[in-house]
């Protein structure tokens, strides 16, 4: 598809600002809605299309505002592992090479330690699923570390044996990738209830997939 640079950069430009208004809070002058997202996800599929074959000002700029928009809403995405239930339990470290399923359920906080595919565990975890923060444990992350909040390591290997099947993203992704498929990310997140023994329909909060920074 050809496109002269001037409709190219009114197209990345278009998608800047429309991710701007996405990533802000709602107001009464502008609700984001499934038509609105629509619209930007045709626009996406058209840009990808084309290619930028120089590198200028005008560029350079519609760039740094698109990185600057996807640093807002990886934090809007983030939001639910840097803020939840219990409180007083401190945020768990991802693993490099990994990355922690995370949900709270009556008053506790559950994280699943995974690795990504070529990395395993540097302790075995097949019976230790997860670990958990609450009343119980001080609000002290269970951990086969000396305390703080590292809750596992992902180093690299050519088979993965020290945790069981769902200790380890999909081959042919990662964390990383998992976090901007939302199906793939709500199976994980349906597995991992079930791990944690919540029933069916019963209330679950805080859900998170937190990946190395």
């Amino acid at each position: 598809m050809k496109m002269n640079p001037y409709s190219l950069l009114q197209i990345v430009s278009f998608i800047a600002v429309f991710l701007v208004v996405i990533s802000q809070k709602h107001t009464s002058e502008h609700e984001c809605t499934q038509k609105d997202l629509h619209k930007l996800e045709k626009a996406l599929q058209n840009f990808s299309k084309c290619s930028v074959k120089e590198w200028n000002a005008g560029v350079a700029n519609v760039t740094a505002k698109l990185q600057n928009v996807l640093k807002s809403l990886n934090q809007v995405h983030a939001k639910t592992c840097e803020k939840f239930e219990p409180l007083k339990c401190g945020i768990p470290i991802a693993p490099k090479n990994g990355g922690l399923i995370c949900a709270t359920s009556n008053g506790i906080r559950y994280c699943k330690p995974m690795c990504n595919e070529g990395y395993d565990f540097s302790f075995l975890r097949r019976s230790r699923l997860y670990e958990k923060c609450g009343p119980e444990e001080q609000y002290n992350w269970t951990t086969q570390y000396i305390g703080g909040n590292r809750l596992a390591e992902c180093i690299e290997s050519s088979i993965a044996v020290s945790g069981t099947i769902s200790n380890y993203f999909p081959a042919g992704q990662d964390c990383h990738s998992i976090q901007y498929n939302y199906n793939s990310e709500r199976q994980l997140f349906n597995t991992f209830l079930k791990e944690i023994q919540v029933p069916e329909n019963a209330p679950a909060d805080d859900l998170c997939l937190m990946c190395e920074n």
